[in-house]
């Protein structure tokens, strides 16, 4: 594995809607077509917005990444689509077993030989996703929505599997029955007895390295927050590795869980408009002389707009969980912290692509 691999590592994301909450209905953000061209690297963001049946030309986005150069093997993959039906407000919860090729994994540098008297350690981490929902074009009232990646193992040494844990939940509330709600094929209005179909895909980032080449500490933070209309919360994460042993060190993020119930038992608004959401890594800082890395990580959400000085929102209680892991690495590579941001005016299809060239 002595090739020199380049990858985009995605730190979470932040979307904002600058006029009125709304439903959310497409969501997403990840990257594409990373290509090496001489002393410089390009690659595509993809943003993934669509908010109900309003324009979404008021909505914003910033996604944290970090530009990776290590001599450790890196890859990009995508799962297949995946389906998640939930019952109206009830949501729900599924485990896939995903088995990737190497061979079908995207990379800057070579394919490494896998020796299967010594297989290397696994780590795979979040990298974006992707969610439409199914027959339903204007989307459901939040509920919830999270995904994480785990449990990395060699099935053979082409392939390597790991579990992904997805879970989503469309609400009812303000209104059970909202207005537009109507499939695009048949034309017939949406009920809240039919069921909620959603089309899930997740990129992830590949890591491999032996014991002397890697070291990976998890790390899981959970947030509570009672009868709010709007949060900001972010926690100081220190992590420690053996600088004798590693060169460097960098978050990545393994998962996250977005959760909104009522403020209250048996209120029926379970769920909320969006106006402002978001989960990420941010003020990253590596202290190499103490073997010490520090970053904050944690998450906003509002649903509610200042109007004459009054905040106009119902209330909503969330719980929230991020999974974040530190990767140590053995190698004089570097890691550059930046961030895509931009607008959604002028797009086609609701995803607006945004091409990144950076210097390596």
């Amino acid at each position: 594995m002595s090739d020199h691999y380049i990858t985009p590592i995605w730190q979470g994301f932040h979307f904002q809607w600058k006029r009125y909450p709304h439903r959310v209905s497409i969501l997403g953000s990840r990257f594409n077509n990373l290509v090496r061209s001489g002393n410089t690297v390009s690659f595509y963001h993809d943003q993934l917005l669509k908010i109900g049946n309003w324009p979404t030309g008021e909505a914003v986005y910033q996604v944290p990444y970090g530009l990776l150069s290590s001599t450790l093997f890196t890859a990009m993959g995508r799962t297949e689509p995946l389906d998640l039906t939930s019952q109206f407000q009830k949501g729900c919860s599924e485990c896939f077993e995903i088995n990737v090729p190497i061979s079908q994994l995207q990379s800057i540098g070579a394919l490494p030989q896998i020796d299967k008297t010594k297989l290397p350690q696994i780590k795979i981490a979040v990298n974006g996703f992707s969610i439409v929902p199914k027959g339903n074009d204007s989307g459901w009232h939040f509920g919830g929505i999270g995904i994480q990646v785990e449990y990395a193992s060699w099935k053979d040494t082409e392939h390597i599997t790991f579990q992904l844990r997805a879970s989503i939940r469309p609400a009812g509330s303000p209104e059970p029955m909202p207005h537009g709600n109507v499939e695009r094929k048949n034309k017939k209005p949406w009920k809240t007895t039919d069921p909620c179909c959603y089309m899930l895909e997740v990129d992830y980032t590949v890591f491999l390295g032996h014991e002397d080449e890697m070291e990976v500490t998890d790390t899981t933070i959970t947030h509570e927050a009672k009868n709010r209309k709007r949060i900001e919360h972010f926690e100081q994460l220190e992590f420690s590795y053996n600088k004798a042993k590693f060169d460097f060190a960098f978050p990545v993020l393994s998962g996250f869980k977005l959760e909104i119930d009522a403020p209250k038992v048996g209120a029926k608004n379970t769920g909320r408009y969006v106006r402002e959401m978001g989960a990420f890594i941010k003020d990253i800082h590596l202290n190499k002389r103490k073997g010490k890395l520090y970053c904050l990580a944690g998450y906003q959400f509002s649903n509610t707009i200042l109007d004459n000085k009054r905040f106009t929102a119902f209330p909503w209680n969330i719980a929230t969980t991020l999974n974040v892991s530190q990767i140590a690495v053995k190698d004089k590579g570097k890691i550059k912290y930046q961030s895509v941001e931009g607008n959604s005016i002028g797009a086609d299809d609701h995803v607006y692509s945004k091409r990144i060239v950076l210097p390596i």
